[in-house]
């Protein structure tokens, strides 16, 4: 004879199974109005040619604050400001440091440069989804810094939010088309929703692109590599809004200049983490 008694809880625990299924979140960069956030970020780059002719490397620190002035279903906008940089240059035996928070010391032709984009206000448009609209590069000007609006944003860690809502443990798939300083990148980005900790969900990204073109600085030269990618981004359920993210991209690349062929590698590390 059947027991009666495990027959019902085995269709009780049957039955509410529904109940406990894997919840789905909404991700996407939704502030309010009239909020306002600070970010500290470090970038590190570091470039050499396999003929050991070319060396570079950079470390930069900036503060950065993003005011939110309007919010709707189809773009954020934001006015940003740097609020101070800091950082030192090597190549070939030259050494540059630099703080704007020092004016007076520091190579005069970087200082000019800095002064030229510390304490200005631009105003630029997003998507929810984390997507670029519009607006003037914080780093126009910058040696390095991007010449199109193309770019990434801080506010969101970088990230891009998928249209649907997801689980965590599932993925989606990001195209970006950047230009920079006369180069083209496509890159290939895996998203995945790892985990949530606390009111933050974390995200992870991998992903691998292309690079072409010829720089600004020497237009004659011509540029072909692959890159790969990997970072995460931690930002907050509520408003999509990073408290936390890293990135490191490593590249390999070929430069053809009057003819001459040099082969190149580059890493860049970014850190930025929201400050109060």
């Amino acid at each position: 004879m059947k027991n009666p008694a495990l027959i019902i809880f085995l269709g009780l625990t049957l039955g509410g199974m529904p109940l406990f299924a894997q919840e789905s979140y909404i991700l996407k960069l939704q502030p309010q109005p009239g909020a306002e956030y600070h970010f500290q970020t470090m970038i590190k780059t570091q470039v050499n040619s396999s003929n050991g002719e070319l060396s570079m490397s950079t470390q930069m620190e900036h503060g950065l604050s993003s005011q939110v002035k309007a919010v709707s279903d189809a773009a954020i906008t934001l006015m940003e400001k740097i609020e101070n940089i800091k950082g030192n240059a090597k190549s070939m035996g030259v050494d540059i440091n630099f703080d704007t928070d020092k004016p007076t010391e520091g190579n005069p032709t970087m200082m000019g440069q800095l002064s030229q984009v510390v304490g200005k206000s631009v105003t630029s448009q997003i998507k929810p989804n984390g997507v670029f609209i519009s607006g003037e590069p914080l780093g126009a000007g910058l040696i390095g810094g991007s010449d199109t609006g193309a770019d990434f944003r801080t506010i969101s860690g970088n990230a891009r939010f998928p249209a649907d809502s997801v689980k965590i443990g599932e993925s989606w798939t990001v195209i970006d088309t950047i230009i920079n300083q006369g180069m083209l990148t496509v890159a290939t980005t895996i998203w995945t929703f790892k985990a949530i900790e606390d009111d933050l969900a974390v995200l992870v990204s991998s992903g691998q692109g292309t690079i072409a073109g010829s720089p600004l600085t020497a237009p004659e030269a011509k540029i072909n590599g692959t890159l790969i990618a990997e970072g995460f981004s931690k930002v907050e359920l509520k408003t999509g809004v990073a408290r936390e993210a890293a990135n490191k991209i490593k590249a390999q690349m070929e430069m053809d200049y009057q003819g001459n062929k040099q082969n190149m590698t580059s890493e860049t590390e970014s850190v930025s983490r929201m400050v109060k």
